[in-house]
């Protein structure tokens, strides 16, 4: 009489007991656009002054509002942790290692609005 391994081959489905110790991936759903990266800044980095200001001038063209009625929350030199500066963007994939860069934070019109920069790409609107 032959006694049982205690392995199982390929073809084998697991008992029921090993399937819920199990991990699985979330699947991606189609459509769903990655988060924002959470950005926690305080204070104003006067240095970044020239990004400020193109990101002023960029919210209130967008919002339709003097530049002087946007108000800065904070501004100040980050490091992203890839290439999305921490804001990426569906299907699209991005090259992995420390990105220094820029975050600003901004409001308008009862709104905050987030700008992000770095590795060459001039601030943008991050709208995740």
């Amino acid at each position: 009489m032959s006694r049982p391994s205690g392995r199982r081959d390929e073809t084998t489905p697991p008992d029921g007991d090993a399937l819920r110790g199990a991990v699985r991936p979330r699947a991606r759903l189609p459509g769903r656009r990655p988060s924002r990266r959470r950005v926690e800044v305080d204070g104003v980095d006067a240095s970044l002054q020239p990004l400020i200001d193109r990101a002023i001038t960029d919210l209130a063209d967008r919002v339709g509002v003097p530049p002087d009625e946007v108000v800065v929350e904070a501004a100040a030199s980050v490091t992203w942790s890839d290439s999305s500066c921490g804001c990426p963007q569906p299907d699209r994939s991005y090259a992995q290692g420390p990105v220094d860069g820029a975050y600003v934070r901004l409001r308008a019109g009862g709104r905050v609005f987030h700008f992000h920069g770095g590795g060459g790409r001039p601030i943008f609107l991050c709208d995740g």
